[in-house]
């Protein structure tokens, strides 16, 4: 009798459990799709509602911090592909200069066997 009522109650802690697992996916799920309700009608209406503009006015504002940061990134990025570029020439150097070292006993080997005969 003892063993069943601990079963239960280890059944009932389970169904808790997949309860509140489901509850967050549906609030997930309801937060995502009014987000994107929200998203869109900013995006498609002429004149959105007050509550949306007031949920999206972060993103609209536009400071000059965000133009000195858009610079500096660009800049990053110029940077980067710079170093990049010239990373891949100087590893093509690099397997030239090493098909020449591997090319140097073999050419010794020829010449000395040029020399000798």
């Amino acid at each position: 009798m003892i063993n069943d009522k601990d079963e239960i109650d280890q059944k009932d802690g389970n169904d808790n459990e997949i309860a509140e697992k489901a509850a967050t996916k549906i609030q997930q799920w309801w937060k995502k799709r009014l987000f994107s309700k929200n998203f869109d009608e900013l995006k498609i209406s002429d004149k959105p509602s007050l509550r949306v503009v007031r949920q999206f006015v972060s993103l609209l504002l536009h400071t000059r911090n965000d133009e000195t940061e858009n610079e500096e990134l660009e800049k990053n990025r110029l940077y980067a592909t710079k170093l990049i570029n010239s990373n891949q020439y100087l590893e093509e150097k690099m397997m030239d200069l090493d098909d020449k070292i591997l090319k140097i006993p073999i050419n010794k080997i020829e010449f000395q066997s040029k020399i000798y005969n």
